[in-house]
């Protein structure tokens, strides 16, 4: 025996990217999420040193059919959609398509 080794897959790429920042100048909490998987994911939300949360807010979303194309006669299919939040908290639950990218964008103090 001269070498010894064993062929083992490497580990699956993360389907999940996040990222959050606070705009003082309105004070608008932003989030956003890219989805890369294959199924939808149920993920927790939890504002560290937020106050004053507001209930609602808005959240974008482009998500669909990867091979999904936009054309003359449909200019839209492949498009953001825009969507109330509503009943946030300084901790809360949200389902992130699969093959997605949402932006959360809501009011909140630092606090």
């Amino acid at each position: 025996l001269v070498t010894d080794a064993e062929n083992t897959p490497p580990p699956p790429a993360a389907s999940l990217f996040a990222a959050a920042s606070y705009s003082n100048a309105d004070n608008d909490v932003i989030v956003k999420v890219v989805n890369a998987g294959t199924v939808p994911l149920d993920l927790a939300i939890h504002l560290n040193g937020a106050s004053d949360v507001s209930g609602s807010g808005t959240a974008t979303v482009l998500s669909g059919d990867l091979s999904a194309l936009n054309s003359c006669d449909q200019p839209m299919n492949v498009a953001p959609k825009t969507e109330p939040l509503t009943n946030l908290s300084a901790s809360f639950t949200r389902t992130f398509p699969a093959h997605s990218v949402t932006i959360l964008r809501f009011k909140a103090k630092k606090g």
